[in-house]
């Protein structure tokens, strides 16, 4: 009679039925073992194995730490290790619960896709150099349909958190006074041009206040697949907090490399033209009321209206300064115009 589990397991043709339960060399699936197997003993009653099965339903006999012995134990998601599922079809038979997704491959949770309902709000990257100066530059409301600008920096040594350049938007456009819970966005093109360190970017996003110039990190992007030739990139961020602003503050886009061992290497963003790289945040609606006029007239126009070669009509057009066909505070230089207003005011 054996007295431990690693004999029994280690005998020859004598155990050869039990043995047979062992479907995949290094993992048991299955056990049934008769009593006379340990001629009149039992399992538990080995030396190297558990000492009961009292408050073990459901979990597994695995092998101990110092590899000398069995026990029973559950096994954690931390118990799995890395690789690949076989082909097939994987019914959970209950709820899955996860983290908030920080690779763009990781499987989303439903309050990252909550999150991520929202209204949205772009801006768009561009080579206008910005005010606050060094290498900050604007990004806008709306595109500059102008040719494929580039930001290079470099060379660069090995490290991570390697500032590449910065964007903000312009003081008080549009006014946003709160950024929404959600998932946050930045669509961009970027390559390594020189060098053959490994290059992956990240982008960071920014509060900064105006006038004064401190900055608050609001949210930090996951990390890109490696950079080699000119692609492009999509990577997100997401927050369950919503984030207050004042009208005049402003939203700071940081992007940052990680580069490996090799050598000194150039890498480069692009933006406008063709790139159309943008950044998408979750906004309030009411963001729309500082950008567009209101159907029902509570939004004022805030700077000169050109209409260029269209017709603007009305029944009546009201002004202080508009009397009897005369409009003495201002200067008509189109003929058209003037016809026009002398038309609406009666005077022809």
């Amino acid at each position: 009679m054996v007295d431990n589990w690693k004999d029994f397991i280690q005998e020859g043709d004598q155990e050869k039925l039990s043995r047979d339960k062992v479907l995949k060399r290094g993992m048991v699936h299955e056990i049934h073992l008769a009593e006379d197997a340990f001629e009149g003993g039992r399992f538990i009653d080995l030396s190297d194995t558990p000492a009961s099965y009292v408050d073990q339903v459901g979990k597994f006999l695995i092998v101990n730490d110092g590899e000398t012995a069995l026990l029973f134990r559950l096994i954690n998601a931390s118990d799995v290790q890395p690789g690949t599922f076989p082909s097939g079809a994987y019914v959970f038979q209950g709820v899955v619960s996860g983290v908030t997704p920080t690779e763009h491959a990781h499987f989303a949770t439903k309050e990252y896709v909550d999150l991520s309902v929202n209204v949205e709000f772009d801006y768009f990257l561009t080579d206008a150099a910005h005010a606050i100066g060094g290498i900050y530059y604007e990004m806008h409301d709306n595109e500059t349909e102008e040719a494929e600008s580039s930001f290079s920096t470099g060379p660069l040594g090995g490290g991570s958190d390697q500032a590449l350049v910065n964007f903000a938007n312009i003081s008080g456009e549009p006014g946003i006074h709160a950024l929404q819970s959600g998932v946050f966005s930045c669509h961009f093109h970027a390559e390594r041009t020189a060098g053959t360190r490994s290059v992956r970017i990240y982008w960071e996003l920014y509060s900064r206040t105006d006038p004064g110039g401190a900055e608050t990190l609001i949210t930090t992007s996951e990390i890109s697949d490696p950079v080699t030739s000119n692609v492009a990139f999509e990577l997100h961020a997401a927050t369950s907090v919503e984030t207050d602003l004042d009208a005049t503050d402003i939203l700071v886009l940081k992007f940052y490399a990680n580069l490996g061992g090799g050598s000194p290497t150039t890498v480069v963003l692009y933006a406008e033209g063709t790139s159309d790289s943008h950044f998408t945040i979750p906004v309030e609606s009411s963001i729309f009321n500082q950008i567009y006029l209101r159907q029902d007239g509570t939004k004022p126009l805030t700077a000169n209206w050109n209409a260029g070669a269209f017709t603007i009509t009305a029944g009546t057009f009201i002004g202080a300064n508009v009397t009897s066909g005369v409009d003495p505070g201002h200067t008509h230089t189109g003929g058209g115009l003037d016809f026009a207003i002398a038309a609406v005011l009666g005077t022809l």
